[in-house]
């Protein structure tokens, strides 16, 4: 069972969380019509286009689990046509303590994209693989489907859906929450979202080796996008999980994980 201590400074760190994201809505609620208004010109969209990033974080954190003690490289190319993006992305973990420093993630993701009136409907399909980290990591695949409804301003509602259809067949992971997009200035713009997030009985057995369905995990996300010119842009971000299960808590001896990161990325039309 926890401890008084350990339970007042989870409710304070949510509660921080909280504050947090509502300062940022109030900020962003006053200019975000006008925002939403100067960016939503179909006119200035292109067919084909495509991204590279370079990221660095302080840890890799996915879904409330970390996957690295330290800083992590996270490289990752996109290619879009119309709808249709495919990307891949790779974890670069440099800790020389690990059996096998370097490249230990390279994933494959491909979606379609479909907008009317502010409601995003985005199925998908992701390829997970794990060089050099033997039998213990299997390469596996999951369906997804991501949902996002406008509520008001520059706020939606979303929901963010997978279900495992390879080495672990019928894991199940769920995320709802609350975002935001708005520009702040010419050339800056800021994203948020908080989320809370619910693994079933598969997924959490393979992942956090827990045989129980539960509401995992509770995220705040953070990012500013400025523009740097000639294509080129900086995305400084941090994000926050906490662990809203006390199974998970106890298992792991914490209250949650932080990252903090930059991306450098280029992106053309």
């Amino acid at each position: 069972m926890e401890s008084p201590i350990t339970t007042t400074l989870l409710k304070r760190r949510s509660l921080g969380i909280m504050t947090a994201l509502l300062a940022v809505l109030l900020i962003a609620a006053g200019p975000a019509e006008a925002s939403a208004a100067a960016t939503d010109d179909p006119n200035e969209k292109t067919l084909l286009s495509w991204t590279a990033e370079l990221a660095a974080n302080s840890r890799y954190v996915w879904r409330g689990l970390a996957f690295s003690e330290g800083a992590v490289l996270q490289p990752s190319a996109g290619i879009l046509y119309g709808g249709l993006t495919l990307s891949l992305w790779s974890n670069i973990d440099p800790d020389r303590r690990r059996a096998r420093p370097g490249l230990n993630e390279a994933d494959v993701f491909l979606t379609y994209s479909w907008e009317r009136k502010g409601l995003t409907i985005e199925p998908g399909l992701s390829v997970y693989t794990y060089p050099r980290q033997g039998p213990a990591s299997p390469a596996t695949t999951e369906a997804t489907l991501y949902v996002s409804v406008p509520l008001a301003g520059p706020l939606s509602a979303y929901l963010d859906q997978a279900l495992d259809i390879g080495a672990y067949a019928g894991g199940y992971f769920a995320e709802a929450g609350l975002s935001l997009e708005t520009r702040i200035r010419e050339g800056l713009t800021l994203e948020a979202a908080a989320s809370q997030a619910f693994g079933s009985e598969t997924f959490n057995r393979a992942y956090w080796e827990i045989p129980r369905g539960m509401l995992d995990v509770f995220s705040l996300r953070l990012a500013l996008n400025l523009s740097l010119g000639r294509d080129l842009f900086l995305r400084p971000h941090l994000e926050d999980a906490v662990l809203t299960s006390s199974r998970l808590r106890r298992a792991t001896g914490r209250s949650g994980y932080f990252n903090l990161g930059l991306t450098l990325g280029v992106g053309l039309d």
